[in-house]
């Protein structure tokens, strides 16, 4: 009896093994987890009866490079996309993005500083999609932007702390 007890105890481990391999739950740590394979989502605006809200769509992203940095690479590359509109200025590239406790660390080049002028709703669509663009990687939970190594300052939204990028964590932050 003994002797059955341990095979089927043995079966029953390899089997769970087996799942949780083949199923990607032993897969990469979750350190790296997000979109693999080159595709990425950015989102651009679009009109949506009276509002203008973010549509999501995938895109090609190079597959050498690190994925938090193709993601965003991809969202300020449609910035200058002339045939469709994009939450980003136009002009605007990535310079650099690390990622350390969680927090994304974005810097841009100087035209970002289009927002200041943009009124509310364009800051807040750029902010959404670099939010979306993040929250695609379940290792990043905030982002702190900035423009040429210095914090973003708008009338509209404070950036100097790091934002949330996904709403529950928003809302567990005590954010409205």
């Amino acid at each position: 009896m003994r002797r059955f007890s341990i095979a089927l105890l043995v079966i029953v481990v390899g089997c769970i093994a087996g799942y949780l391999v083949s199923s990607g739950g032993c897969g990469k740590p979750d350190d790296q987890a997000g979109p693999t394979g080159g595709r990425v989502k950015v989102s651009r605006p679009v009109t949506q009866g009276n509002e203008v809200v973010l549509k999501e769509e995938n895109v090609e992203a190079p597959k050498d490079k690190d994925p938090v940095s193709a993601a965003l690479a991809a969202l300020f590359q449609t910035a200058d996309d002339k045939s469709r509109p994009s939450a980003i200025p136009a002009g605007t590239k990535l310079l650099k993005v690390s990622v350390d406790g969680g927090i994304a660390t974005v810097d841009v080049s100087e035209e970002f500083n289009a927002l200041k002028n943009s009124g509310d709703s364009a800051e807040s669509l750029a902010q959404n999609a670099l939010r979306k663009a993040l929250a695609q990687f379940s290792h990043v939970k905030k982002m702190l932007l900035k423009v040429n190594g210095k914090t973003f300052e708008s009338e509209h939204t404070d950036w100097s702390e790091p934002i949330p990028v996904r709403d529950d964590d928003a809302v567990a932050n005590g954010a409205p």
